[in-house]
């Protein structure tokens, strides 16, 4: 003890954040404040809990980011689990939304999962930056959210809300499998194809394959919307299966059809005869 009393000065604070950990439910920052005084050694460790993450059930509710609206905490890994009756779906709206902005999201994001697994297979999307995402729906009773922030950039974070729909079963639509396919702007599609005469998702996966060449470059992801649109289309309860609008095939025409010829590819897609149309119940906009 006398060494620290000749090493410290008098009633000198020295805070230190020593540990720091974040479980689904709560998230928790542990603070320990080493107080030193002459020939006295105190420590003095305090837990402050904020809510993060959880289980919720019922047939609505709402989940948002810590301190919503103020800037949420650095180093956050919140899970929901949300959970309805047998019979139903959860969909999901984002209401507020604004992460810190990154190409692929890789620092700050929300990801959502069909199912009770965070899972790689059953991920219906990653999001961050300020763009509000689509409304997404799951395939069954339970839907995982997740949100991550780093050391980094905090901004106001995340308000969404769900509620409990019923699973029609004269539905037509099926989760997305397709890997390259996931995240769009929208979560079911519908197999047979009945535009390409592609069968069903591994079919659709396998033509898809050859193109994923073209993830390196700039147009990959205007290019992306558009075959998975084709594809993999868009299908709905209220307007059915859609193909891409007119504009989104142009756009990526626009700026991949030099690409695809480094690659011996030629454009495949004639836009003329895609729906000049943005109203989303006649096309849509992935």
């Amino acid at each position: 003890m006398g060494v620290l009393a000749e090493t410290a000065s008098l009633h000198s604070i020295v805070l230190y954040y020593q540990h720091r950990k974040v479980v689904p439910e709560k998230s928790s920052c542990v603070t320990v404040v080493v107080v030193y005084y002459p020939f006295l050694f105190v420590t003095v460790s305090r837990t402050v809990r904020t809510e993060c993450g959880g289980k919720m059930t019922g047939e609505y509710g709402s989940l948002s980011s810590p301190n919503h609206p103020k800037p949420y905490p650095h180093q956050q890994l919140c899970t929901w689990q949300i959970s309805v009756e047998d019979g139903q779906v959860i969909r999901l709206s984002f209401q507020n939304f604004s992460l810190e902005t990154q190409d692929v999201c890789e620092f700050d994001y929300v990801e959502v999962y069909d199912g009770a697994d965070a899972d790689v297979n059953t991920v219906l999307g990653r999001f961050c930056g300020s763009a509000l995402p689509p409304d997404l729906t799951s395939s069954g009773p339970v839907m995982t959210v997740l949100f991550v922030a780093d050391e980094g950039v905090a901004d106001s974070g995340f308000y969404a809300s769900f509620k409990a729909m019923p699973l029609s079963g004269t539905s037509p639509c099926e989760p997305i499998q397709v890997e390259m396919c996931r995240g769009l702007s929208y979560n079911l599609t519908s197999f047979p194809n009945i535009w390409l005469s592609i069968s069903d998702q591994r079919e659709a996966a396998s033509i898809l394959h050859k193109y994923r060449v073209l993830m390196e470059f700039g147009c990959f992801e205007s290019f992306r919307q558009l075959v998975c649109g084709m594809f993999v289309p868009h299908c709905s309860a209220q307007s059915g299966v859609l193909q891409p609008c007119q504009s989104v095939c142009s756009t990526a025409e626009q700026q991949c059809s030099q690409t695809l010829n480094l690659f011996s590819l030629n454009w495949p897609f004639n836009c003329h005869l895609l729906p000049d149309s943005h109203d989303p119940m006649e096309c849509s906009l992935p």
